[in-house]
């Protein structure tokens, strides 16, 4: 047997309540805020930061009018763009067209908590052509290009009860593509899209989502600049509703057969409206672009009993103003299916 010494001034009554300030087993210890809570929270943070996904790819192409001898093994396997064959008069024989490409891709991520992720990529493209004495050169960049998840919002906040489910994403993109001959750039076109969006699962399982858009672009070609930009917004509900009882139809083919449906409702508004200015070159004034307005109402129903028959209806309103034209144009489409497959 195993035999335990314990002091009797050790013993306490049992359901004697801890003494005052001190903590019980499953009480665990709160980080007090600090400079060493902060680094140790990076720490983890840069802990967690997936693999990097890189990817290199090199595209070279060659063209040649005709060649009089067989070209060298380097050039049959794409190492260079030179055949090595010679002309009748000693010298190499020229490529008509060469053309290069180096693209490059990165991407990876971090879990900064439980419920919020991060991703990041990054891709850049340039390709050169040379035909006839000519250099062109065009350059695609994506860069920042950030995704921003945060899933669990049903139990953070005002949003706390209310929902069954709520997550949110936030995207940051931007692009730039120049283009040229050689090093001189003749037009640039710059563009950045911020797209907040966020989606609630109601209790009473109706799917109700918001997601927005803002982008702007901004062109110069030989010093004329244009910017433009875009907001949109759009809300989408979604529904779907199981029958309880199995119903019979009075079709031939579904003799003695019961049928349990299923009715699928989904409801999209968007509006979107766009503006933007221009300036010609040589001077510091811009004057504005004519815009557009845009409001669009779509619900729509699917019933489905089975694979082998479903139907749908669908309205589909918009109404769009153009300052270009200073009309409005309004459109209604109105839409019935039904399908039976046997």
């Amino acid at each position: 047997g195993r035999w335990n010494l314990i002091d009797e001034k050790d013993k306490k009554p049992a359901g004697t309540p801890p003494a005052a300030g001190a903590e019980s087993d499953t009480t665990k210890t709160r980080e007090k805020p600090g400079p060493l809570v902060a680094v140790r929270k990076l720490g983890r943070i840069l802990g967690n930061i997936r693999k990097v996904n890189a990817s290199i790819r090199q595209r070279l192409q060659s063209d040649y009018s005709r060649i009089a001898d067989r070209p060298s093994f380097a050039y049959q396997i794409g190492l260079t763009d030179e055949a090595g064959v010679t002309e009748l008069d000693g010298g190499p024989i020229r490529a008509q067209r060469v053309s290069k490409t180096l693209s490059i891709a990165l991407d990876s991520g971090t879990q900064i908590t439980e419920n919020i992720d991060i991703a990041a990529r990054f891709a850049n493209s340039t390709a050169t052509s040379f035909f006839r004495a000519n250099n062109t050169r065009t350059t695609n960049r994506t860069w920042p290009d950030l995704n921003l998840s945060w899933k669990g919002l049903e139990n953070v906040g005002p949003f706390r009860g209310l929902f069954r489910s709520t997550s949110a994403n936030l995207g940051l993109r931007g692009t730039l593509r120049e283009s040229g001959r050689g090093s001189e750039v003749l037009s640039a076109r710059k563009t950045r899209q911020i797209t907040p969006s966020i989606v609630f699962g109601w209790k009473n399982l109706v799917t109700t989502s918001l997601n927005t858009s803002f982008t702007t672009n901004t062109s110069e070609t030989r010093g004329s600049i244009n910017e433009t930009s875009v907001k949109s917004v759009s809300v989408d509900v979604k529904y779907s509703f199981k029958a309880g009882k199995a119903i019979k139809l009075p079709l031939p083919f579904l003799r003695n057969k019961k049928l349990k449906g299923t009715l699928d409702t989904t409801l999209n508004v968007a509006y979107n409206t766009s503006a933007g200015k221009r300036s010609v070159p040589g001077s510091a004034f811009f004057e504005p672009l004519p815009g557009t307005n845009s409001l669009r109402v779509s619900p729509r129903a699917t019933y489905s009993f089975s694979r082998a028959m479903n139907g749908s209806l669908f309205i589909d309103y918009s109404r769009t103003f153009s300052d270009a034209t200073n009309q409005t144009t309004t459109t209604i489409r109105v839409g019935l299916t039904a399908i039976f497959a046997f």
